[in-house]
């Protein structure tokens, strides 16, 4: 998981906007989305200023060779303290960290819809400033491979093609392999066929020939 740095950085700032517009009637708070794999969300960003209570609608792209798996709801905590100059009793340098929390909650729709909610601010002192906040984490996996599956589907299919390639100079001890081909391919569905098709070899196959009885 990644995280953007500049969320962090206007935590102390997007408390004290919600703040001042919740006095107007309006609440807005830090949208924070995450990625596990090769993906990205559109079009919300992280760290993106959402209105509260709104329905939103993004959708997970996975990069290539990747495919999306789910949404996850993610819990995120935010730390925010303030370190004092111990002579001037002004603040020095302010400490920030992230936690995220994902919630074991599955959506296997890429095309997500979500209402946003309101930030909740868990301790509010002069040194430290405790708020959590909801998120996305966005879950994409690898394209699974297809070569050992295809030759499973294709069975004697491929091993009598690439046998008959490599051996078809000792044709009358591959005859009875070879007979195979047409048996194994008319069990086959079009998908599977496909799958077979991308297993073997770049290489025409030999013209058949037909044997009498």
């Amino acid at each position: 998981m990644r995280k953007s740095a500049f969320i962090i950085m206007f935590t102390l700032a997007t408390v004290c906007f919600e703040r001042q517009s919740h006095a107007q009637g309006v609440i807005y708070a830090p949208l924070f989305l995450f990625t596990s794999g090769a993906g990205s969300v559109s079009p919300l960003q992280d760290g993106q200023l959402l209105e509260v209570g709104q329905t939103y609608d993004m959708e997970a792209i996975p990069d290539d060779g990747y495919v999306f798996s789910s949404w996850q709801p993610v819990n995120v905590f935010n730390f925010s303290q303030i370190v004092y100059d111990p002579i001037t009793l002004l603040p020095a340098s302010t400490n920030m960290s992230t936690v995220p929390s994902p919630v074991p909650n599955f959506i296997e729709q890429p095309l997500l819809a979500f209402t946003m909610q309101p930030e909740s601010v868990i301790v509010d002192t002069p040194s430290l400033m405790t708020t959590e906040n909801s998120g996305w984490q966005a879950n994409f996996v690898p394209v699974p491979e297809q070569s050992s599956f295809a030759l499973i589907v294709c069975g004697l299919t491929t091993i009598a093609f690439l046998r008959h390639r490599h051996f078809h100079h000792r044709a009358p001890r591959m005859a009875k392999i070879i007979a195979t081909i047409p048996i194994a391919a008319s069990a086959m569905t079009a998908d599977q066929s496909l799958l077979c098709a991308q297993a073997l070899p770049k290489t025409k196959m030999p013209p058949s020939q037909t044997h009498s009885g």
